[in-house]
């Protein structure tokens, strides 16, 4: 990589930025001037359309609740038993590991007699998935090291070499791995609870390897020591912060009556008393076909993000709504609890406990000012703005918009992964309600949400499921 000029006639003559260029024509109008500022003040004052509440100091989402949401529904159709305790991912963007831990959770509960309150380490899967992570950025450094620090396959990973966001196949990926351990085996600590202190640092010293390997390109021996340099400084640093991830750990549980303890590694653990299948779940969505090829591309939504040097890009099936649930409902209905990705960005109270795709009200907010309908009576408004003729007919806020809508715009993004345990459905087997397990605790209703079908259509991205409940022509398509 070339390095950054620092000579004396660059720092002597500085940096400039550029004019911005000027506006002219038809552009003038979209100056925000004096005029322009007094005419929006007048009409605020004046339109009827637009409310007119005071937020100050007040909590905006309690303000705009439509009425009072049901409590959650009691009884469920279909519901995994029993129910883990519910993790806390604390500050940090790990929900994709303790979604799956908590999957396996469920499965270990099934099969073994272990104390209720049993739990999986976040911390163990934390710190594997840092030192891969870091390995990958080393790797990608070593195969870029003739590009300049601005090249944007390198300035990109320069910007964040690693992060805490991930997605199921990640999680897949690791355990195929490493296996899993109890979190006897690696407890959580401050560091694994609030992942900013590790991240940082790390990231710092991880981009020290990028300027140091720009003079030594040349010589591979010498890249392979400095590499291994680095990651053995990364190992010590995660000890330090997370703890040593066991090699082995003592395993104590009751079956069918029977104690057992047995020493066993995290891979033998995982392989042996959670899950001996290694091709098993498929990742399903629902993206509407006109939109599906610009979301891949322009927002990824679904986009493949590495953790680790090996490992396959996953398969999307883009199936509809219809197959999605019944494949879902046919998975908690054998005992399998199903990962999902959604967006809780979006119609969600965290008080309640509640996702309700009509929850809030938001032209309390500002009113139908998207819906070109109500507001084409002020002809002289938009005749003022440049438009010569009526507007095409448009939507109103954000809860009008389609799926389609919110997926084009980046509205909603798979931002947060969680957990269905249970369904409530009909007399006629249609859902109303789902029960999810979230990882923010057990503060709020013992760390479970309730959630409406209504917005599981609209929020959500993608779900991964056993391959098995899929229909039989599907299920050759998509293993990971």
């Amino acid at each position: 990589m070339t390095p950054l000029k620092r000579n004396a006639d660059v720092l002597k003559g500085g940096f400039k930025a550029p004019s911005p260029k000027r506006v002219k024509g038809s552009e003038e109008k979209r100056q925000l001037t004096d005029r322009n500022i007094r005419f929006i003040r007048r009409r605020v004052s004046t339109d009827p359309g637009l409310p007119k509440i005071d937020l100050k100091d007040r909590d905006i989402e309690e303000m705009i609740m439509k009425g009072q949401p049901a409590s959650r529904p009691i009884e469920f159709t279909y519901a995994i038993s029993p129910l883990p305790k519910a993790l806390d991912q604390g500050q940090s963007g790990k929900c994709w590991m303790t979604a799956g831990l908590g999957c396996l959770t469920m499965k270990i509960l099934r099969r073994y007699d272990v104390p209720k309150d049993f739990e999986l380490s976040q911390s163990y899967l934390f710190f594997l998935d840092k030192f891969e992570s870091a390995n990958l950025f080393l790797n990608k450094m070593i195969k870029h090291r003739d590009k300049s620090l601005y090249d944007q396959k390198v300035a990109s990973r320069l910007k964040l070499p690693l992060k805490d966001n991930g997605k199921p196949i990640n999680f897949i990926q690791l355990v195929k791995k490493y296996g899993v351990v109890p979190s006897t085996a690696q407890p959580e600590n401050a560091h694994s609870m609030h992942s900013m202190q590790v991240n940082h640092y790390l990231n710092q010293y991880l981009r020290q390897f990028a300027l140091k390997i720009e003079d030594i390109k040349a010589d591979e021996n010498t890249i392979d020591a400095l590499k291994e340099e680095t990651l053995a400084a990364t190992w010590n640093f995660l000890v330090s912060c997370l703890g040593e991830p066991p090699e082995s750990f003592q395993f104590d549980y009751v079956k069918e009556g029977v104690s057992y303890s047995r020493n066993v590694t995290p891979l033998e653990f995982y392989n042996e008393y959670i899950s001996k299948k290694r091709d098993d779940l498929v990742f399903v969505t629902n993206m509407p076909q006109e939109s599906a090829a610009r979301s891949f591309h322009r927002f990824g939504p679904l986009r493949y993000n590495k953790h680790m040097a090996e490992g396959e890009k996953p398969v999307y099936l883009n199936l509809s709504f219809d197959t999605i649930v019944s494949c879902v409902i046919e998975s908690l209905k054998q005992g399998d609890p199903v990962c999902f990705s959604s967006d809780v960005c979006h119609q969600f109270s965290e008080d309640r406990a509640l996702l309700d795709a009509n929850l809030y009200n938001l032209d309390e907010l500002f009113g139908k000012s998207l819906n070109f309908n109500l507001a084409l009576k002020d002809e002289d408004y938009f005749l003022n703005k440049g438009f010569e003729k009526p507007l095409p007919k448009g939507r109103g806020f954000l809860y009008e918009m389609t799926r389609e809508d919110l997926i084009d715009t980046g509205e909603i993004r798979p931002r947060h992964v969680m957990v269905l345990c249970a369904v409530k459905l009909t007399e006629g087997g249609e859902p109303t309600h789902w029960l999810v397990l979230n990882s923010w605790g057990t503060e709020k209703n013992d760390g479970y949400l309730t959630m409406t079908h209504e917005w599981f259509l609209k929020y959500t991205l993608y779900c991964a499921l056993d391959k098995r409940y899929l229909p039989k022509s599907l299920r050759a398509q998509s293993a990971v």
